[in-house]
């Protein structure tokens, strides 16, 4: 399905909605639903960042890999711009852990204070400086204005490595340790594979 808002195209893909409406189904804890509406806004930080700077992005893609902003070829913002977009997304979710955490009670309400668990998990790991992450997408601008681009994306390709790896050794932990959760490891390897494919800043 797709359609279009403020300029831009917005695709749902049939993967995305079958996910969904299995989460809805399946899902009684609805941690799934929590993290879904989490990964959500997390875009709309980027998307209204991008928006407030003047950029109307080409596509918001909802696929099979999760949400994707496609940004139109030849707009390009100024380096300090790049790295707020990209860092508005975690900024979003670590204001809702603050906001949900604190209307828990710290603690005392433990479904809403799962909640902002979810957010604050979802921000540190997108702060990890791994180059198809918002963490490493900041960290390369961040690096353009004092260096080189080609320069800048060796350092991010290099601590994308280093990241990655522990991150892989705890998600096979994690599987064997649990027998099911392969959630860690499946996204270790998808961020590998973008790194591979696709090593450089779009």
């Amino acid at each position: 399905m797709q359609f279009k808002c403020k300029g831009m195209t917005v695709s749902i893909g049939f993967p995305f909605a079958a996910a969904v409406t299995l989460m809805f189904l399946y899902d009684t804890s609805g941690t799934a639903a929590v993290s879904l509406c989490a990964a959500l806004l997390h875009e709309m930080g980027h998307l209204l960042c991008l928006f407030w700077y003047g950029e109307t992005p080409q596509a918001l893609k909802l696929g099979l890999s999760g949400v994707e902003i496609v940004r139109a070829k030849g707009q390009r913002l100024t380096f300090a711009q790049e790295i707020t977009a990209a860092l508005a997304g975690p900024l979003v979710n670590l204001a809702l852990f603050l906001l949900l955490a604190a209307l828990s009670g710290w603690g005392r309400n433990m479904r809403m204070m799962e909640a902002a668990s979810v957010n604050l998990v979802l921000a540190l790991f997108n702060l990890l400086p791994v180059a198809a992450l918002d963490g490493g997408r900041a960290l390369y601008f961040f690096l353009c204005r004092f260096c080189a681009m080609q320069t800048a994306q060796r350092i991010v390709t290099a601590l994308s490595a280093i990241c990655l790896l522990p991150c892989a050794f705890l998600g096979f932990y994690l599987l064997l340790r649990s027998g099911y959760n392969f959630s860690l490891l499946m996204v270790t390897v998808y961020l590998c594979f973008l790194l591979a494919v696709r090593p450089g800043q779009e």
